[in-house]
């Protein structure tokens, strides 16, 4: 808002200087010229700003202004256009006004100091395209925010009462999928958690029926392109090669990830790599033979999506279009909340904004019922001083993480 002061104060001022200056030119016409034409021509300028604010008081009245936008669902750096058209149904040419324009590090705006003026020939419309360039996964406004009209000397100005409602319009952009490597360090991790709290996991390597008349499992050596959930990694440990099951049986292989809705003092940019690097841990955990469950908070409720493939993870990743943080949202489901999936989670995974006291004490609760494994947090100035966890992991924009705690 400052920037848009600046030049309208100057643009006031050299208009007052203008006036200034002209009343001067009659004053000198009038003395050294001619003094009845000089002096009518003073007289009709001081009068003058009276009957341009009258003017202008009486076409604010024949102004309209309305709005459309080609596109309000946006891929990052994907343009959208904003239509503004200016309609005087006067009889003489409406005084300039000056259209500010909404703009946000999310949703910038693509004209200078986002405003644009306009005078408007009579009976006619005047039609301007405003380019609008998405760069931060959220729900951002695009269109006028406030309307200026001037007078014709451009001395007086005062603001425009009209209803812009119906001008402004949300615009939801599609968060990207960060780029997480299967042979990430928080990957692994996950995965280890995976298959410890997979009591399958502890089975014979002889055939595929024990001695004792319950099913066991054949194994082999892991090869590049296995699925990392089908390796047993207590077996692995024992023989110092990775070891692979042949079995098409895997118990309790998914995983719960939440996405915690409360923002880190209304940063954008850290909701924004939490939700872009949890789509690639999906993505990532789903080539590599896993399911998951994610949960978030929206519209006053827990929403829950089942994850099964890629294409899973394309319908959440245009389900959280537009998706805002909140001051206010609960930090993690119920049980009650979970328990309606009907499924049980190997390890849980949580990505948050804003790791504090109070989602530490949830995490640790989680851990203590063996059902929280990793949280993770982009604010690590946020990680108070004192908190006794494990498993705290950076995020970085790029897609990796960095275990912190």
């Amino acid at each position: 808002m400052r920037k848009d002061k600046k030049p309208a104060a100057r643009s006031k001022m050299q208009a007052i200087v203008g006036y200034i200056g002209a009343l001067a030119l009659t004053v000198v016409f009038a003395l050294y010229l001619s003094g009845r034409t000089g002096w009518f021509f003073f007289t009709a300028m001081v009068i003058l700003p009276v009957i341009s604010v009258l003017a202008a008081a009486v076409m604010k009245k024949h102004i309209t202004v309305s709005a459309e936008i080609s596109d309000d669902l946006l891929y990052k750096d994907s343009s959208t256009t904003l239509k503004i058209t200016v309609k005087n149904s006067g009889y003489i040419p409406s005084p300039p006004l000056d259209i500010l324009f909404s703009d946000s590090s999310a949703l910038p705006c693509g004209i200078s100091e986002n405003k644009y003026t306009v005078s408007v020939m009579p009976r006619s419309e005047y039609t301007a395209e405003i380019p609008y360039t998405a760069k931060i996964w959220c729900c951002a406004k695009a269109g006028p925010k406030q309307l200026i009209l001037s007078d014709y000397t451009g001395i007086f100005s005062f603001k425009m009462k009209n209803e812009l409602s119906d001008c402004c319009f949300d615009v939801k952009i599609i968060p990207d999928i960060a780029e997480v490597s299967a042979a990430a360090d928080m990957v692994k991790s996950v995965c280890d958690a995976s298959s410890q709290n997979d009591d399958s996991e502890e089975t014979k390597d002889t055939h595929a029926l024990g001695f004792t008349g319950t099913a066991g499992f054949e194994h082999r050596e892991y090869v590049p392109g296995d699925p990392i959930k089908r390796i047993n990694w207590k077996l692995s440990g024992k023989r110092d090669k990775l070891m692979v099951r042949l079995d098409d049986q895997i118990v309790s292989s998914r995983h719960r990830i939440i996405l915690d809705s409360r923002n880190s003092s209304g940063s954008a940019e850290y909701g924004k790599i939490c939700g872009e690097n949890m789509l690639g841990m999906l993505r990532t955990l789903i080539r590599s033979g896993f399911s998951a469950d994610v949960w978030f908070y929206a519209n006053g409720g827990w929403k829950f999506e089942e994850i099964e493939n890629e294409d899973d993870v394309e319908q959440l990743r245009l389900s959280l279009a537009g998706y805002s943080f909140s001051e206010n949202a609960p930090r993690i489901p119920s049980a009650e909340d979970t328990a309606q999936s009907g499924k049980n989670a190997s390890a849980v995974i949580m990505y948050t904004p804003r790791f504090d006291r109070e989602l530490a004490a949830l995490v640790n609760i989680g851990k203590a019922d063996s059902k929280t494994e990793t949280a993770v947090t982009a604010a690590a100035a946020s990680i108070e001083d004192g908190m006794q966890l494990s498993g705290i992991w950076l995020l970085a924009a790029d897609g990796s993480a960095e275990c912190i705690l």
